[in-house]
């Protein structure tokens, strides 16, 4: 399995199932035992080494795998229309939610390529920047996700462990996104009708980002945002001095 060949094998399959979505339950099922497989793999940090190819593998998985489930609108809710729909679109959830199957298979995937994540920074080698900022985009769609799909509160708790590590990361790279991170949870989860389990859940991962923000970035996050939006960033602060300064975690 750790020859070059086999690994590869992992990211053709990818590619062949977003070409076969349309196969239905079994499609999902098949990737996601080969993400768990990869996220199997690259945990084992006694047993081989990371090089470039196992990353750009498991990157192009991921990736992959979030824009065919998890796909964002190029723009996203970013102006007045979109926003103040938000309220009427949970009215007529009933008639324009996704089939159950589908949005299962979506939160799955989700969960799965956390795990790849996941395996990827909490690996003993140590990751060049070029894969670091890749990550991180990864990580950055997944936090845009969470809101526009209704995913359920297991995403969100899977999202805090990636957020987490990430920031607790001794390599540096990693922290240079975290106000980005930060200025998408306080945009993207205040525009959308979000349950107080699915903040619970995330909020961690969130005060994990704001730990290792400058003062100079929690200032941009703040002045970067609208009314709604800096009135959430002052009680997301309150939240994480009460919560997590003083405490080392909730």
């Amino acid at each position: 399995l750790l020859s070059s060949a086999n690994f590869n094998l992992l990211s053709q399959l990818a590619a062949l199932l977003h070409r076969q979505r349309s196969c239905g339950p079994a499609s999902c099922q098949l990737l996601l035992k080969s993400l768990d497989l990869l996220a199997d793999v690259l945990s084992r940090d006694r047993t081989f080494t990371l090089t470039s190819r196992h990353l750009s593998v498991a990157l192009q998985a991921s990736s992959h795998c979030l824009s065919l489930y998890v796909p964002l609108d190029q723009d996203g809710p970013t102006n007045k229309a979109a926003m103040t729909q938000s309220a009427s679109m949970t009215q007529s959830a009933s008639v324009m939610a996704p089939p159950a199957s589908v949005m299962a298979q979506s939160a799955s995937v989700f969960e799965a390529v956390a795990r790849v994540l996941l395996a990827m920074i909490t690996h003993r080698a140590s990751l060049s920047h070029g894969y670091q900022h890749s990550t991180c985009s990864c990580i950055r769609w997944m936090l845009l996700a969470v809101p526009a799909h209704a995913l359920p509160a297991s995403c969100c708790r899977s999202l805090s462990r990636l957020l987490e590590a990430a920031g607790t990361d001794a390599q540096p790279s990693f922290r240079k996104h975290a106000a980005y991170l930060v200025a998408d949870f306080i945009h993207r989860f205040h525009s959308f009708p979000i349950g107080e389990a699915m903040i619970r859940e995330l909020k961690p991962g969130v005060f994990a980002m704001l730990a290792v923000c400058e003062d100079d970035e929690r200032k941009l996050v703040h002045n970067s945002a609208n009314a709604a939006g800096r009135s959430c960033f002052r009680q997301l602060i309150i939240d994480y001095d009460q919560d997590y300064k003083f405490k080392g975690g909730t």
